[in-house]
């Protein structure tokens, strides 16, 4: 993701959070899988941000649903027709599977 942005970038460790700021400006989280996931790394990065005394002015959240190699890996932009959550499992042949035994 960070390639998309021009300039450098560099990794800042964080209490419960590893973000990469770019040279631009824009920190970005890799959050997890999971809406908990997602909270919790979103909430450790407002949180020390502010406590630093810098705050976030504008927050963006999207997931970007892992990739499919060769096809579109990760950091490629995909126009879906359909959407599937599968962040607490998925529905297969055999039954539902929870996200653990998903292999992430």
């Amino acid at each position: 993701m960070a390639r998309a942005f021009p300039g450098g970038t560099e990794q800042v460790f964080l209490p419960g959070v590893e973000l990469v700021r770019t040279d631009g400006g824009c920190d970005l989280v890799a959050a997890g899988v999971g809406p908990a996931s997602a909270a919790a790394s979103t909430a450790a990065a407002l949180t020390a941000a502010a406590l630093g005394g810098t705050p976030y002015r504008l927050v963006v959240c999207a997931g970007i649903g892992g990739g499919f190699p060769p096809e579109a890996p990760v950091g490629s932009l995909v126009v879906s027709r359909t959407i599937t959550v599968a962040d607490l499992g998925a529905e297969t042949a055999d039954g539902f599977l929870p996200v653990t035994e998903l292999g992430f």
